[in-house]
């Protein structure tokens, strides 16, 4: 028995595979063909066992008494993280500066709303209640929302992610690795996330 069926014995036994059932990957991506098709030159026949231990490498289940992911290194975990604070950084400007822009633009219109009447823009007076019904709610979500100090926050936890990188190419040791990217991530969700 294979290294990759033993793992996937062990996921049925533990109740594994019904966990995964849904992430199953269709016949016809790439390495989801069996070893006897690849030798018989079958493009058709799927392979359960390959797509299930590539699946279960994914989701990291490991040999019994293991705190180590098969698969899973801890560089391509920060690298994940790294692009989902890229993205979350992205997402908060954005919608800090579109949300700043639309309160300033249409406050100003609110506000101008008697001097409006006689010029160019008069039409914009009929829209005043409802403009000001978005400045209104653009405020409260501004507030609440906060993606100002969000976007900032994921700003500094991508640029420090990306100098622990650096490091861990350079040689710093896994363990303190390990541990510089678990207080970060603790860090960016203590000042992020609320």
């Amino acid at each position: 028995m294979t290294a990759s069926e033993q793992r996937l014995e062990l996921a049925v036994a533990s109740g594994g595979f019904e966990r995964l059932n849904t992430a199953f990957r269709p016949p016809g991506r790439r390495g989801s063909r069996s070893a006897t098709a690849r030798e018989n030159g079958s493009r058709n026949e799927p392979s359960h066992t390959a797509t299930w231990e590539r699946v279960l490498v994914f989701r990291g289940i490991g040999e019994p008494g293991s705190d180590q992911q098969p698969g899973i290194s801890l560089e391509s975990e920060m690298r994940r993280a790294r692009r989902n604070l890229r993205v979350g950084t992205f997402s908060y400007g954005i919608t800090y500066f579109v949300t700043r822009f639309t309160l300033i633009v249409t406050s100003a219109i609110v506000a101008a709303d008697q001097n409006l009447g006689g010029g160019a823009v008069s039409r914009l007076v009929d829209w005043v209640p409802a403009l000001s019904l978005l400045v209104a709610i653009g405020t409260a979500f501004d507030t609440w929302y906060k993606p100002q100090q969000k976007w900032k926050g994921f700003m500094e936890s991508r640029d420090a992610l990306a100098d622990l990188l650096i490091q861990v190419n350079q040689g710093l040791p896994e363990e303190e690795a390990r541990t510089r990217f678990a207080e970060l991530r603790r860090q960016h969700r203590r000042n992020n996330v609320f």
